[in-house]
């Protein structure tokens, strides 16, 4: 036997080692056999009493669980952990050191224990475990934390429409300060809870009453026990389009405006011009640019996912000015104080006369002039067709008449009306004048034309009234009168001219006004109108829309339309006005009030 071993205390005792007498080595040699002596004694000592080493160690506990799992409604849960055999295990809460007790258990011989404890109401509870052997205690385990939760969640539920289409969504949350929230529940009238996600969508809904329900679920089990709930009403009737302006059936204008409504407030639009693909639009709308020939709109209104019918609107723009042709006339040279003259347009239309100086006349082929004297004499007709296009180069034809002496009859024309005024209000204007002081004063005729660079020939008034009023005005025209005055022999006067431009209304700036700021656009109020439209052009492209309740916008240097930013450029604009009435969200609009153009410098 190499050396003796005497344990004073096992486990945790001393190991003592002595040498065996009668043994002599050298120092360096005795010196190793100690080193190798005292490692094999301590060896056979740790066998021969069952330890890892020589000194011994008390391992650490675990809390590996408990009964039942956190987090739970229960107030006693039991745990469960794991430490070295036979250990006494204490248990405590809150912290390591200095922690409120819970309990002692010892653990098994498979090194197992379990405690129970006891924890307040919706609380979490962190638990420290150590193991003693004595005279050894382990450190502290880690915390093991235990969440009850006695308490349900709530469920909140996002505001919805009162009313939708068969489609419609829902938005819900959940809050729950204990366990949180696990998921969600909802039903659909009285169609049963069923587990569902935010947001819950429904399809292909029934016209009527719903009410949906939703409850939020914790991660204990825990149910809302009182549903957050909402009742609405599923309408299934699509939206209708009414055209509240629109151009003439028939028009020589190239630019259309448009207002538009639907029957449920709150529609959005989509527009289709000849046939194109329908895109979203919004009322009132122009169209610019229109080319000669017939021109349809369809416009349909959605409602909550529901699309309508379209309501469909055909026009056409006639460009093309007639014809006028001469048919027969008189030799160039004449002896005879009558004379006769036929003419034809090159499409349907009406005529207006001259003979010498005389004003133009209505006329219709043929057409016959008696009691004329000798000299040199003039005629033209010109044609007017049914869009208010008039031949710009009138048929004229000129003769001599001799041997039938001074005329017969009385071909001096009257003087014009005297003082025309014109008086513009919303979709009327009137026209009011003096008669002339000839003694054989019989009728006037006013005539009218709507396109520039062509003459007042469409007839719209003959009578011997001193006014003249118009009820389906289009403010957003220009429109050019010639009030032309007659004798009983129906020499026409030269004629009086007005003009009332598509800017009448709209107060400043003036029409083709140049200014260097910002301006203020005014115009004339309506009556019973709740709000208007401004639409403001640059170049032809639409800068800015606005809804003033007055009858005033004031322009910025600076502004946003459309997400888009916009400063104020210079060069030309244009701007439109149309009246609205009732609540801005009816999209009740009236025909165009007017427009005008600034330029800004």
């Amino acid at each position: 036997m190499l050396a003796s071993v005497r344990s004073s205390s096992i486990p945790g005792g001393k190991v003592r080692l002595s040498q065996p007498p009668g043994l002599r080595v050298s120092s360096r040699r005795a010196t190793r056999i100690r080193i190798a002596t005292w490692a094999i004694a301590v060896a056979l000592a740790a066998f021969a009493v069952g330890i890892p080493s020589a000194v011994a160690v008390v391992n650490t506990p675990t809390i590996t669980g408990s009964t039942p799992t956190s987090p739970a409604d229960n107030n006693n849960p039991v745990l469960r952990g794991t430490a070295d055999a036979g250990a006494t295990v204490d248990v405590v809460s809150g912290s390591c050191l200095g922690g409120t007790p819970v309990g002692t258990t010892t653990a098994d011989a498979s090194g197992s224990f379990q405690l129970q404890a006891s924890v307040a109401d919706d609380t979490t509870t962190n638990f420290f475990a150590t193991a003693t052997i004595p005279p050894d205690t382990s450190p502290c385990s880690a915390p093991f934390p235990y969440l009850e939760d006695s308490t349900a969640p709530t469920t909140s539920l996002a505001p919805a429409p009162p009313v939708t289409g068969p489609d419609t969504s829902f938005s819900f949350s959940g809050s729950d300060a204990g366990s949180g929230v696990a998921g969600f529940e909802c039903q659909l009238d009285a169609g049963g809870f069923t587990a569902c996600s935010n947001p819950r969508n429904y399809t292909g809904l029934s016209a009527g009453a719903h009410t949906f329900s939703v409850r939020a679920i914790d991660n204990v089990g825990h149910v809302d026990p009182a549903p957050a709930n909402w009742t609405w009403t599923v309408d299934t009737v699509s939206p209708n389009v009414t055209f509240t302006a629109k151009p003439p059936v028939l028009t020589n204008q190239r630019r259309a405006t448009f207002a538009f409504s639907a029957d449920k407030v709150g529609s959005s639009f989509e527009c289709s011009l000849d046939g194109a693909a329908f895109t979203a639009c919004s009322s009132p709308k122009v169209y610019t640019g229109l080319g000669n020939g017939p021109h349809g709109l369809a416009v349909h209104a959605i409602w909550l996912g529901l699309i309508g019918p379209p309501s469909q609107y055909s026009w056409t723009v006639d460009l093309i000015a007639p014809q006028t042709t001469i048919g027969s006339a008189p030799p160039a040279a004449s002896t005879s104080a009558t004379v006769t003259f036929t003419f034809t347009a090159s499409e349907p239309a009406a005529f207006a006369c001259r003979l010498d100086r005389g004003g133009p006349s209505p006329c219709t082929s043929p057409k016959t002039y008696t009691g004329l004297g000798d000299g040199r004499h003039t005629f033209s007709v010109q044609a007017v067709d049914r869009a208010g296009n008039s031949d710009r180069t009138p048929a004229g034809y000129s003769w001599r008449i001799s041997g039938v002496g001074p005329p017969a009859g009385d071909l001096r024309p009257p003087a014009n009306v005297a003082r025309l005024r014109r008086s513009v209000g919303y979709g009327v204007m009137k026209l009011s004048w003096r008669r002339p002081a000839d003694s054989d004063f019989d009728h006037v005729a006013v005539f009218v034309t709507t396109k520039p660079g062509v003459p007042p020939r469409s007839l719209v008034y003959r009578g011997r009234r001193q006014s003249y009023v118009n009820r389906r005005f289009q403010n957003g025209l220009d429109y050019r009168y010639l009030v032309v005055s007659y004798d009983k022999s129906d020499n026409a006067s030269g004629g009086a001219t007005a003009r009332v431009p598509p800017s009448a209304l709209l107060r400043t700036p003036h029409e083709g006004q140049v200014v260097r700021s910002a301006p203020l656009l005014r115009w004339t109020p309506v009556r019973k109108a709740t709000y208007y439209n401004v639409q403001l052009y640059y170049r032809g492209h639409k800068v800015l829309s606005a809804w003033p309740a007055r009858a005033r916008q004031a322009l910025k240097r600076r502004w946003s339309y459309s997400g888009r930013q916009f400063v104020l450029r210079r060069g030309p604009y244009s701007w439109f006005v149309w009246p609205g009435f009732g609540s801005p969200t009816e999209d009740r609009y009236g025909p165009l009030l007017g427009l005008s153009t600034f330029k800004v410098r």
